[in-house]
């Protein structure tokens, strides 16, 4: 085989599509193969040529119905070689189109999960506000633990405040809150509560 068939193809669109490192790819391997053959035969027919001689037609017959045979064993690879190229690109895609749903229901998931503890901590709030005491007795939370707000709370959380004041409240309650999740360090219960400050606004 020539020399310049030896050099490795590089990755990418334009050469192999595996990246094989300093590995000559596949269907270029193969490439190299059937032009090598088509050389050799040419040589050849060109030396039966400059030789003279009453079998010298039956020997270019001979030589070219070899080469129709290579060739078709040729093809016959080539064929395989796409056939398996298919196979992989198939399983390839049907794999990242699996990871890709498994992905978005998850993704999906965690987002029902979080409006789920938005509404709770919501709740959560407006008990304080009505019931002047922090309480999350009969809700579920997903992604946040509720002691990181609720551990060790005092139950008078604010004095009784005039209907006058009502307004003021939320805004007192949202800031206790805040007060008490930085403390700690649940950076999910910050995001959630973000979302509660835009709900508490309309309480």
């Amino acid at each position: 085989m020539s020399s310049q068939f030896t050099i490795p193809i590089k990755f990418g669109p334009d050469g192999c599509q595996v990246n094989l490192g300093d590995r000559i790819c596949r269907e270029t391997e193969t490439l190299a193969i059937i032009q090598e053959f088509n050389r050799t035969y040419q040589a050849k027919l060109r030396e039966i040529g400059n030789i003279g001689g009453g079998d010298n037609l039956q020997r270019r017959v001979n030589l070219q119905q070899d080469w129709i045979r290579d060739l078709t064993q040729q093809n016959e690879m080539l064929v395989k070689i796409v056939e398996s190229l298919e196979k992989e690109a198939a399983d390839k895609v049907a794999l990242l189109a699996k990871k890709l749903e498994t992905s978005t229901l998850s993704s999906e998931k965690r987002i029902r999960l979080l409006e789920s503890d938005v509404r709770s901590l919501v709740e959560v709030i407006k008990r304080a506000r009505d019931e002047n005491r922090w309480s999350a007795n009969g809700l579920k939370f997903f992604t946040v633990n509720p002691d990181t707000f609720l551990l060790k709370c005092e139950c008078s959380l604010i004095p009784p405040t005039p209907p006058e004041r009502q307004d003021n409240v939320s805004l007192k309650i949202t800031d206790s809150l805040h007060r008490r999740v930085k403390k700690g360090s649940d950076s999910k219960l910050r995001v959630i509560l973000e979302v509660v400050e835009q709900k508490t606004n309309d309480l």
